[in-house]
């Protein structure tokens, strides 16, 4: 008697230690890590996000999210390209330009769906049209969007680039540079100027979309091998983000108050951010994507892309359908 009483006592903690184990397996293969890689540094545009993480929504989803800084688009590329990381943001017209060159990538998501690149300047500078920047000394990150896409814009509006006189810096130093009035103008986003006007100065932009080169913006890439084989993860990616975006909407205060504990360093001001942030949300749509789910992208836009990227850039275009894709949105 006292030996069965043992043994039933013997196997029910081993019960109760195999349901814990078997408990922590499950939990532990659920979270399923996602290396995310971003384009830039953290800037307002892309707090939805962090929202999106802060909320719990890539979590209720089963996915552990390891969002990090970046040095441009091509730094993100890259990344994605040699599967360092699962999901990329970038530009999407620099993507469509490596996809030309046969990097595995392809866009799945875009949160910017007309590019906010722009040459920024001073008023006093007297850069009112884009043939303007002829002579001034303008500054630039050479991996960012803006220089990978300003020979589209300088041919589309007959500037010749061999009379600008070109600062490569770290994208970081951008605003200062131009803020101490080191340079003339500057290749930035036209949302990143109320940041800088807070500061007393007086700027102006030329954007991109304004002077003949609208292209799609940013968006979110992954390898080709991820999108064939990790079809239900970029779903739910997909889903997450979308309630991220949703949420930034409806309270764009929040969504930069969380977005601040980030970049507390880069991002100061809250009041200035938040109309940074509401000036990248009106991009969220074209008149071809209007009416679709948020990040959903249309055909028409990218074959405007391609159709710009080939003209004034000499990219050798590719069927369009192995630019993006659509398929990780809701059918309903």
């Amino acid at each position: 008697m006292v030996f069965a009483r043992r043994t039933r006592k013997w196997a029910i903690g081993m019960i109760a230690v195999f349901g814990l184990v078997l408990g922590l397996g499950i939990g532990a293969h659920a979270a399923e890590k996602i290396q995310f890689q971003n384009f830039w540094t953290w800037q307002p545009n892309t707090s939805p996000f962090h929202l999106a993480i802060h909320n719990g929504y890539y979590k209720a989803e089963g996915m552990d999210v390891n969002y990090v800084e970046g040095k441009g688009s091509s730094y993100a590329i890259q990344a994605v390209g040699a599967k360092k990381a699962d999901i990329g943001v970038s530009d999407l017209g620099t993507a469509a330009f490596a996809i030309s060159r046969k990097i595995p990538i392809k866009g799945f998501f875009s949160f910017l769906q007309s590019g906010p690149q722009a040459v920024v300047s001073h008023r006093e500078t007297g850069i009112k049209t884009p043939k303007d920047i002829e002579g001034k000394k303008l500054a630039f990150g050479p991996a960012d969007s803006g220089w990978i896409l300003f020979p589209a814009f300088a041919a589309a509006n007959g500037v010749d680039m061999s009379k600008i006189i070109q600062v490569s810096v770290d994208p970081p130093s951008i605003p200062q540079l131009l803020l101490a009035k080191k340079v003339d103008a500057a290749l930035t986003y036209f949302t990143s100027v109320p940041e800088m006007a807070a500061h007393g100065a007086d700027l102006t932009y030329l954007r991109y979309a304004d002077y003949k080169v609208s292209l799609m913006g940013a968006g979110l890439i992954a390898h080709e091998k991820t999108i064939k084989s990790r079809g239900p993860m970029l779903r739910k990616f997909v889903k997450a983000t979308m309630k991220g975006f949703a949420e930034a909407i409806k309270d764009p205060e929040k969504s930069i108050s969380i977005l601040m504990k980030y970049a507390p360093m880069t991002v100061s001001k809250k009041k200035v951010a938040v109309q940074n942030l509401k000036m990248s949300l009106t991009l969220l749509h074209t008149k071809r994507s209007k009416g679709k789910p948020i990040g959903w992208m249309a055909r028409g836009d990218w074959e405007n892309t391609i159709r710009l990227l080939t003209k004034y850039r000499k990219m050798k275009p590719v069927a369009v359908d192995r630019y993006y894709t659509n398929a990780f949105f809701p059918k309903n």
